[in-house]
């Protein structure tokens, strides 16, 4: 082995243990750039209408903010009114279900339980606060980093190519311009799917009757990120409130939460995203697998996009048609 082969094997173990230390702030960084993806074209149209790149790149920026502000005002009240009452009627919930009847429990023992796990309620509560100041500081180290790449892009872009040897210096080029459509697609298509999916919960909640309805939106909306297992995860509550109505209420839920996945995967899916991000369900379960047991919730949502990137140099290395 020579040294300048030496010195590569060394750098690629280098940035494999830089990974393994700092994935949290590689997600941090795949994030904004893919944030940086969905708005680098309203970015472009701007620059062709003459306006300074500052304010191009700031206008951008304050409408996704402002969308992200305007969501959280519209769906916070609902949350906060909704999630106190959900604790609070847990017992009653409980006693409700058909199991419990059948096992012969005493609603005081069922709720002696839940009142000796109040304290770990309570912890939640803490800790969910503390994640939601931990959220608003990730989210604006996100858009700095976001306002940075947009600033700065193309001359980025050709940095980073320019490191790489002149002869591969093409293929390079088409590997990024693939991992630029994939990655903006599939994030731009995941916000937009997580939406649709999240009010079509909402909206069939209210239809059925069930309980906390909103809740049930937001908690589709945000586990439909999971790859294969979000969907399941999410209608375990609205089937569990079903089940306390009746137990063909508990099948009527789930069999709308088949329904709505089905049109979902069926056709939301490949509509929005297309041929470009598609990826076969064994990739999907494989990557969310390893990437859990590795790095555990953030290498579990890692999966997707990682194997996204592998695809675009698999797809540059066959040469595939490059689709936009």
């Amino acid at each position: 082995m020579t040294t300048k082969q030496l010195y590569k094997f060394l750098a690629v173990i280098l940035t494999i243990l830089l990974f393994i230390r700092l994935e949290f702030v590689f997600l941090i960084v795949l994030v904004s750039f893919m944030l940086t993806l969905i708005l680098l074209p309203f970015v472009r149209l701007l620059h062709r209408y003459k306006l300074p790149s500052l304010l191009a790149v700031f206008i951008p920026i304050a409408a996704f903010v402002l969308v992200l502000t305007g969501v959280g005002v519209y769906v916070a009240p609902a949350v906060t009114e909704q999630l106190p009452r959900f604790t609070r009627e847990i017992p009653a919930l409980i006693l409700q279900l058909p199991i419990v009847e059948a096992l012969n429990l005493e609603a005081d023992d069922v709720i002696q339980v839940v009142r000796d796990r109040s304290g770990d309620i309570g912890s939640l509560a803490y800790t969910v606060g503390l994640s939601l100041l931990q959220a608003f500081g990730v989210t604006l180290t996100v858009l700095i980093l976001t306002l940075y790449w947009l600033r700065g892009y193309d001359s980025i872009k050709e940095t980073l190519v320019s490191y790489v040897p002149k002869r591969h210096q093409l293929q390079a080029e088409d590997i990024w311009l693939r991992a630029e459509a994939k990655l903006g697609r599939w994030f731009l298509g995941q916000i937009f799917i997580s939406t649709a999916v999240g009010v079509a919960v909402w909206i069939t909640a209210l239809w059925l009757g069930l309980p906390f309805a909103g809740v049930l939106g937001i908690i589709a909306a945000l586990l439909e990120i999971i790859p294969l297992i979000g969907p399941i995860l999410a209608s375990a509550p609205a089937i569990l409130f079903g089940l306390t109505d009746s137990f063909e209420k508990g099948l009527i839920v789930a069999f709308a939460y088949v329904i709505i996945q089905q049109l979902e995967s069926q056709i939301l899916s490949p509509l929005i995203m297309g041929k470009t991000v598609r990826l076969h369900p064994i990739v999907i379960l494989t990557g969310f697998l390893i990437g859990t047991i590795l790095y555990g919730l953030i290498g579990g949502l890692l999966a997707v996009p990682t194997a996204l990137l592998v695809s675009a140099f698999v797809d540059s290395y066959r040469g595939e048609k490059l689709e936009t």
